[in-house]
């Protein structure tokens, strides 16, 4: 054992660390997420490979056991939380070898994803994506979008960035009227982000306040 710590408690920390260390490394969040999960379980597997992870599990042979399960209580729902007085004995955090561990996640890792693609392909809802990157795409290409934010910027004139906020403002109602942030984000990029950089704006303020935009559909009603 490590600072007398049971073994799950220390791979827990080594994920929390790989985790946090993850999103401060600056990589995008998805990355950081699948990075930090593959890094802390090859910390973990090496220290159990080593021994040096210990988990105090309660001793099924004992007899305080075999009273509790007279008493008719099930055995899934006894743990060392709710009776920390049964004995206890030293076993690997990984009982048949983090080979077996890692072979069962990724089988499971596998079948939610073909579960995931065979469900989505049945979800209407997710055809508004399709349709709205679709009229995206038409009022760009018939300069429509760029008539609007131009006429919507000059409503915005007086205050500094007035394209800025015009396209914070068409893209909360648009995100609020999709429900879709993915979509509306898409949209309102096809839409907006070529006439602001035509106004001068920089690239990473265009497309944050692209995504500023479709982010805030998401608290104003009656967006899904």
């Amino acid at each position: 054992m490590i600072f007398g710590l049971d073994g799950v408690e220390i791979g827990l920390l080594i994920v929390f660390l790989c985790l946090f260390g993850g999103i401060l490394s600056g990589f995008p969040v998805a990355f950081a997420i699948g990075g930090a999960a593959v890094i802390s379980f090859g910390i973990i597997a090496a220290l159990d490979s080593g021994g040096l992870l210990i988990h105090q599990a309660i001793d099924k042979s004992s007899a305080e056991f075999g009273a509790l399960m007279g008493q008719g209580i099930k055995a899934d729902t006894v743990s060392v939380f709710r009776y920390p007085e049964l004995p206890r004995i030293e076993v690997p955090v990984f009982a048949n070898g983090w080979e077996v561990a890692l072979d069962r996640n990724v089988s499971f890792i596998v079948n939610r994803i073909n579960e995931r693609v065979l469900a989505g392909q049945s979800i209407e809802t997710l055809l508004a994506v399709l349709m709205f990157v679709l009229m995206g795409i038409t009022l760009e290409r018939s300069k429509i979008a760029n008539d609007l934010l131009t006429t919507m910027a000059r409503v915005f004139g007086p205050l500094p960035g007035g394209l800025a906020v015009s396209v914070v403002v068409v893209g909360a109602f648009l995100a609020a009227s999709t429900g879709i942030v993915g979509a509306t984000v898409v949209t309102m990029g096809l839409l907006s982000l070529p006439t602001m950089l035509r106004n001068g704006y920089s690239p990473e303020l265009s497309t944050g306040v692209i995504a500023a935009s479709g982010t805030l559909g998401q608290i104003i009603p009656p967006s899904i």
